[in-house]
């Protein structure tokens, strides 16, 4: 009799813990390659100005849940004119290794491969009722989630939200020159004039040039990440590198700049 009681207990604390953590009865499906039961729910608000970034330890699952249940509807009329602020943003891990990224504004849920849903939600009420862990507003809308659907379109960039760039101040004695460019790679040169080494990383940005300024563009929602190592180039001495683009997607035709330790190679899209 105590063992059946003991059974009967454990079964129903499963069947407690099944139910906490179960898809909602209706879902709309716009999150079913988010894991959010391994996953920190990381959420960002653009304001125009400042992206508030904060993070959520706990309860993913449940907010995964709420996001799931609200009625959405695939429209095809969406355009960027029907961008209004503040704009809101979601991150956590995805299916097979994969993010998952998604973006809110007026009305609009944008998914990570572009399209949009009628998302009738207050996502201003949600953030201020849930527990946010380390906020931070040191980073600009070119990191924000799905930020490229959000500033291109079929006509090309549009730079009401892209992020301007400021006077670049190169490293004294070395210079950048372009090689060759396709539209996945650049190719460059990078000339050290000093008398001594200069030690240089692999980070690095992509430009456009939109009326005679230059922007920094959002690359596709996809997981990339530069190799942690310092490179180096001799005194004197001339190195020809090549860098994969690809995580940009299709770039629109325009000129654009891959900016390095704020020296740049320019390169055209046809």
């Amino acid at each position: 009799m105590k063992m059946k009681f003991i059974v009967g207990m454990v079964l129903y604390l499963l069947l407690v813990l099944a139910a906490r953590h179960a898809s909602p009865a209706v879902s709309n499906r716009l999150m079913s390659d988010a894991w959010p039961r391994t996953s920190a729910f990381r959420f960002y608000v653009f304001d125009g100005e400042t992206v508030l970034n904060k993070i959520v330890f706990h309860d993913a699952q449940a907010i995964a849940n709420e996001l799931q249940s609200i009625p959405a509807q695939r429209t095809r009329g969406w355009t960027l004119d029907d961008i209004t602020l503040p704009i809101y943003g979601i991150q956590m891990s995805g299916a097979f290794g994969r993010g998952f990224w998604a973006a809110w504004s007026n009305g609009y849920w944008i998914t990570q491969t572009g399209n949009a849903y009628r998302f009738d939600f207050d996502f201003k009420e949600f953030i201020e009722r849930q527990y946010w862990e380390h906020p931070r507003d040191n980073m600009n809308f070119t990191w924000f989630p799905n930020a490229v659907f959000l500033t291109r379109d079929e006509e090309g960039w549009r730079n009401m939200l892209l992020t301007p760039m400021t006077e670049l101040n190169p490293p004294e004695g070395i210079e950048m020159a372009l090689v060759s460019n396709t539209n996945d790679t650049v190719t460059f040169t990078l000339t050290n004039n000093n008398e001594v080494g200069w030690t240089y990383g692999t980070p690095f940005t992509l430009e456009v040039l939109i009326d005679n300024a230059w922007y920094e563009i959002p690359a596709m929602p996809v997981n990339f990440a530069f190799a942690g190592i310092a490179l180096y180039v001799g005194a004197g001495q001339t190195e020809t590198k090549t860098y994969n683009i690809a995580m940009y997607g299709d770039l629109p035709p325009g000129t654009y700049r891959l900016v390095k330790h704020d020296m740049y190679a320019i390169f055209e899209i046809n």
